[in-house]
């Protein structure tokens, strides 16, 4: 199958995708004097910044709200950031992909696993303050070693299908910061699924993000361990996805070069 044998040639490069990880993170904190502590502000500052809108005004009513939020804002935030970047990847290393002959897909990929050591040094740094808020957290938590790489194939595959897109249709980039906040406000972060009208709820569980989100605030913040049906779910999702984006990636990329 072309796929495995693709994913075994980026395997047999992983030395270029490591150094290109490398370059990444040096190329993000550079002259920064908080540097990769900036993966744990980030969230917190717009944690605090929608407890304060939500409770104070607009008086939402959720219980410990402060880490109701947080526990969505970690995965979406590692999903936008790579969708942001991975976007215009191709495009933008345009000189790469001419110097060098190297799987196309090793660029968008390094981009994604930056930001998925972000992530999760953001988690491991923040998983005390769930665990310290309910001890019966603590448990469930071996479950996420289940999600997170589930959640990890399912962003490689969106990654990889609109850092292609990209290439044959430049508006993609613009209209990018649209989708991003439509996809934000129709992602329960700060709001439950079940305060959606029910005329409307279906928009919101057709979100994938939303399955995800509630995976992650099940174990995070409710301390359960997430239903199989759930994790099943989840599982299909990220492998069509995966399928869907690299799919196209490696159909289109014979044309990168003649369209950047």
């Amino acid at each position: 199958m072309v796929l495995l044998k693709r994913i075994k040639i980026v395997f047999l490069n992983r030395e270029m995708l490591k150094n290109l990880i490398k370059k990444n993170l040096k190329t993000y904190y550079v002259n920064s004097f908080l540097g990769i502590s900036w993966a744990i502000f980030i969230p917190l500052i717009l944690m605090f910044v929608l407890s304060f809108v939500f409770e104070n005004v607009l008086k939402i009513e959720i219980e410990n709200f402060s880490l109701f939020v947080l526990s969505g804002l970690i995965p979406f935030m590692f999903f936008s950031a790579t969708l942001t970047q991975t976007t215009n990847s191709i495009v933008e290393n345009a000189y790469l992909l001419r110097q060098f002959n190297l799987p196309k897909e090793i660029i968008p990929l390094s981009l994604i696993l930056t930001n998925f050591l972000n992530f999760l040094l953001g988690l491991l740094v923040l998983i005390p303050i769930f665990i310290f808020s309910k001890l019966s957290v603590f448990y469930p938590l071996f479950f996420l070693l289940f999600v997170i790489p589930i959640f990890l194939i399912f962003v490689i595959g969106i990654g990889l299908f609109f850092s292609s897109l990209n290439v044959f249709f430049r508006d993609i980039s613009h209209l990018l910061g649209i989708l991003i906040m439509f996809l934000f406000w129709i992602t329960p972060i700060f709001y439950k699924t079940e305060m959606v009208p029910i005329h409307y709820r279906w928009i919101v569980n057709f979100n994938p993000l939303n399955l995800y989100i509630n995976l992650f605030r099940d174990i995070l913040l409710d301390g359960k361990i997430p239903k199989v049906k759930f994790i099943s779910l989840s599982l299909a999702w990220a492998v069509l996805s995966f399928f869907i984006g690299y799919s196209f990636f490696l159909k289109t990329e014979s044309k990168f070069l003649k369209r950047i």
